[in-house]
């Protein structure tokens, strides 16, 4: 009976070892988003005015930082956790599309280069979170004023939920 214990007792012990604890942030490749169609509500192209002013909208719920902003491109960063990770991103667009290109990171565990560049899954999420709300803005119309900007230490929002998985 002894013996068995042990048997179970070890198997345990080995089988909790292989697993990573709920802490551990799961890794994804970095990839970037390529020509993404913003459209308006009619399912139009927007034109080059609108789709800026649909990026900057969403950037700006979103807590992105708009770092630079000229013709046809813009340098967005976004801040997670009081300053202890973050990640900048460059978004060229022309009317009617935008690309989202990963420039760097801090905090976010980058491993790798070129291709075979990994990250916390936690960027996924706020590029994702940005992607979906610049759609949101255009189906809107640009036009519209954006709300004031959201405080991204707030419990419920998606993107600090995420950060860490």
């Amino acid at each position: 009976m002894k013996s068995l214990t042990r048997l179970i007792l070890a198997g345990i012990a080995i089988s909790t070892l292989a697993v990573p604890p709920a802490h551990a942030a799961r890794r994804i490749e970095v990839q970037d988003r390529i020509d993404v169609p913003v459209l308006d509500v009619d399912r139009k192209p927007l034109s080059l005015a609108d789709t800026r002013a649909a990026i900057l909208i969403a950037a700006r719920q979103r807590g992105w930082q708009v770092k630079t902003d000229e013709p046809g491109m813009i340098r967005l960063d976004y801040t997670y956790r009081r300053g202890n990770a973050g990640a900048s991103i460059e978004v060229p667009y022309q009317a009617g599309s935008y690309s989202i290109i990963y420039a760097g990171s801090y905090g976010m565990g980058e491993r790798g280069s070129g291709a075979r560049r990994t990250i916390k899954s936690g960027y996924l999420q706020w590029t994702r979170n940005l992607v979906h709300d610049i759609e949101v803005a255009a189906m809107r119309g640009a036009d519209q004023q954006p709300g004031p900007q959201r405080v991204q230490e707030a419990a419920d929002e998606p993107d600090d939920k995420d950060a860490d998985k």
